[in-house]
């Protein structure tokens, strides 16, 4: 599997709070059958604090890709990006950290954040030649309507696993009806948000199947960081999903 929404990197946020820990996430993340993570630290980072120590993020997560490939695994460079107007300035300028150097940017919005102000940021972004991967969706409130409006502009929906397993009957409706497009851990640290999550991947190929399941947490993520057209989980894997099409030839011609 490959996850796009990870606090791995230790001492940048509230994630992992040392490079023992991360070492364990890591350990616990191949244990449940992930081998690639995108490390997506906070942007920006005010209301954090790291651990002190001396290191770029880029140094520690050339430290954090060193230990993960002992254990045959891939992380890569990425960031949660706190939609403002700030923040959507830099991506329309090319400065914010896409996931895995590709042109996918996962962003979040303020929890209560008005509906049309998250509709517009997903229309500037994509105009921009990105493409939005709204994190944990189901934080939001918005309704059904909203988030169909969002996969029209070309937003990405995610969900965070335990919801998608644990959650409200609503969330899991967006699942089930196809709505959702990833599936993510968004895991903070060891314990509590962390990758220990068999029995919800356990839960979740019950209620989606096996092949489902795969396509939201391993060949849509996948495909994402290739730039490549998503599939539509409900229907066969093969069959991709053509609203994206116009949306990554924009992405295409902004790259050349």
């Amino acid at each position: 599997m490959t996850d796009l929404h990870s606090h791995i990197l230790y001492g940048i946020d509230d994630g992992a709070r040392s490079l023992e820990e991360s070492r364990r996430m890591l350990l616990q993340a191949r244990e449940v059958g992930y081998r690639r993570i995108v490390s997506t630290r906070h942007y920006p980072n005010n209301q954090f604090k790291g651990d002190g120590e001396d290191f770029s993020i880029s140094q520690r997560l050339e430290i954090v890709k060193s230990e993960a490939e002992t254990l045959g695994m891939e992380v890569l460079r990425g960031a949660e990006v706190m939609i403002s107007p700030e923040t959507l300035r830099e991506i329309e300028d090319g400065q914010a950290d896409t996931l895995g150097e590709s042109r996918t940017v996962l962003i979040e919005f303020q929890v209560g954040s008005i509906e049309r102000g998250g509709l517009e940021s997903v229309r500037r972004i994509v105009e921009a030649g990105y493409i939005p991967l709204i994190a944990h969706v189901e934080r939001y409130r918005w309704k059904t309507e909203i988030l169909g409006e969002l996969k029209k502009l070309g937003g990405i929906l995610q969900m965070n696993m335990r919801a998608a397993a644990l959650g409200k009957d609503q969330w899991r409706e967006w699942l089930t009806s196809g709505l959702i497009d990833v599936l993510a851990t968004d895991a903070h640290r060891a314990e509590g948000r962390s990758y220990e999550l068999t029995e919800e991947i356990a839960a979740l190929k019950s209620l989606l199947g096996e092949e489902r399941f795969k396509i939201l947490t391993e060949i849509n993520p996948e495909r994402l960081l290739a730039g490549e057209e998503l599939i539509q989980w409900e229907e066969k894997p093969e069959e991709k999903i053509s609203s994206l099409g116009k949306l990554l030839r924009l992405v295409r011609r902004k790259k050349k």
